[in-house]
């Protein structure tokens, strides 16, 4: 897949902090020939990757569609989101507090997610949103596990390749293998 065939929006949050290592993947993507944009700022990221698709829809020419959200620090296995075959593709990462996820449980992972403009073109509006409790109060499922029950109902599913790390007080990257334990690396281990 050629990097020109591809629009990369950065998703941008309120408790952002600065990320060196994904702005140096950014631009390495943009020399390359992805176009590159941060996304516009909403208080509910479901609502934010819904007007951003809808954008790239109406707007570029571009196959493939790759959202990164800002907390997210690239390392050499997330590469593989850019040359992986498929409709819907995603990388491993761990959660707020390190534990890997179960995209089983709680749906393909939507921190670094591409997906083709076929596939989006295809399935029912909106493409993410949450379900909350009937009193309005707590958040039953969030914007990956709906869209997940979306791709399932088409018949798709979303191809986990790679792994991204995770902007926390340290980086924290999924286990390589199911044995392994969660891998912490410094922020200064990615300079090299």
């Amino acid at each position: 897949m050629r990097p020109e065939w591809m629009t990369v929006v950065r998703f941008r949050y309120a408790h952002e902090h600065d990320n060196a290592p994904l702005a140096a993947w950014l631009r390495r993507l943009a020399y390359l020939g992805a176009t590159v944009r941060d996304s516009c700022f909403t208080p509910r990221v479901d609502l934010t990757r819904n007007m951003e698709v809808g954008r790239w829809l109406a707007e570029d020419r571009t196959r493939f569609l790759l959202m990164v959200d800002s907390d997210m620090v690239p390392v050499d296995e997330t590469n593989a989101i850019l040359t992986a075959e498929g409709d819907v593709v995603a990388c491993a990462y761990v959660d707020q507090h390190g534990h890997p996820i179960d995209w089983k449980e709680h749906g393909v992972q939507t921190g670094c997610l591409r997906v083709s403009r076929e596939l989006m073109q295809a399935l029912p509006q909106p493409w993410f949103e949450y379900k909350v409790s009937e009193d309005i109060r707590q958040t039953t499922q969030g914007e990956a596990y709906t869209f997940s029950q979306k791709l399932l109902a088409i018949g798709q599913t979303a191809k986990i390749v790679g792994r991204i790390g995770h902007l926390l007080p340290m980086v924290a990257l999924p286990p390589a293998t199911a044995a392994a334990p969660t891998e912490v690396r410094y922020g200064w281990q990615f300079l090299q």
